[in-house]
């Protein structure tokens, strides 16, 4: 009725302005634009985030996280943040980013990935927020590009028509000497999901994986793929997700984060062997 359909948008315009004070303070230093040397968003570094909504120590790591967003803002540093039910159940996880920590043998949060490499240790309170930062950064700019990886292309394309959307991928210039998958993610820029440990919106979230989340062997040194799938499908999915986990360990709260806006894809290439990612696109879907 009328009374709440206005008491829905008052709350939701608190919501707002809840979410822009916290922006305002979830990096408690100054930051700057930075570039990577050696990297461009055609040939961009992959940063993966493993953290949890529920986890105190992870904190420090999503300041650092969100700072790298702010910074790096050339598109030529790609990041992933996946949340894992660590140490308590948090909305945000997903099927996906459960199959992605087994992949790198995680089971503990936080844990920093740069290009399928394990990083530094950044977990802590938000104080150690820009030590934690600093030290990404450092860790970034000492990754050198090997030039095999510069000569590798990636080229997405993406077609909506409602709630359908249509992910075509070109690749080439892979050596025929190595072994190794195209991943394709959904990824979505700003969710907001205040879990227990403060951090009220969460930045370049994994949602969920497209297409076959082993990934697709790719079928030469070039070659093509094409994924469909539905937006309304995927928020399914999710409540699914939902539903089958709380018979295992209940939810601490009653949010729905999934609304679902501002998406995009990111695809990367990776080394089976060693788990080196070694080249990555992304794409916005309108």
């Amino acid at each position: 009725d009328w009374s709440s359909d206005v008491c829905s948008s008052d709350l939701e315009t608190v919501e707002r302005e809840l979410d822009a004070a916290f922006d305002q303070s979830s990096v408690p230093f100054p930051v700057e634009n930075k570039t990577l040397g050696g990297f461009s968003p055609k040939n961009p570094a992959v940063l993966e985030l493993f953290t949890g909504a529920q986890c105190p120590p992870c904190v420090a790591a999503e300041v650092a996280f969100d700072a790298l967003n702010k910074s790096y803002v050339q598109g030529d540093l790609v990041l992933l943040q996946y949340h894992l039910h660590i140490p308590a159940p948090d909305r945000l996880t997903n099927a996906y980013s459960e199959t992605r920590a087994r992949y790198y043998g995680i089971n503990s949060t936080p844990k920093v990935f740069i290009n399928g490499e394990e990083g530094l240790s950044v977990g802590g309170p938000k104080g150690v927020g820009k030590a934690s930062f600093e030290s990404l950064c450092k860790s970034l700019e000492n990754y050198s590009r090997k030039k095999e990886q510069a000569a590798i292309r990636i080229e997405l394309t993406v077609l909506t028509q409602g709630a359908a959307i249509s992910v075509g991928v070109k690749y080439q210039g892979v050596s025929e000497y190595r072994r190794c998958l195209l991943r394709l993610m959904l990824v979505e820029e700003t969710v907001r999901y205040p879990g227990g440990n403060g951090q009220r919106l969460h930045h370049q979230v994994v949602r969920g994986s497209i297409g076959d989340p082993k990934g697709f062997g790719l079928g030469g040194t070039q070659g093509q793929e094409t994924v469909r799938f539905n937006i309304v499908e995927t928020r399914k999915q999710i409540e699914k997700y939902w539903e089958d986990f709380q018979t295992r360990r209940p939810f601490l709260d009653d949010e729905r984060p999934q609304i679902l806006e501002k998406l995009r894809i990111v695809a990367i290439i990776q080394d089976i062997e060693s788990k080196e990612i070694i080249q990555a696109a992304r794409m916005s879907i309108k």
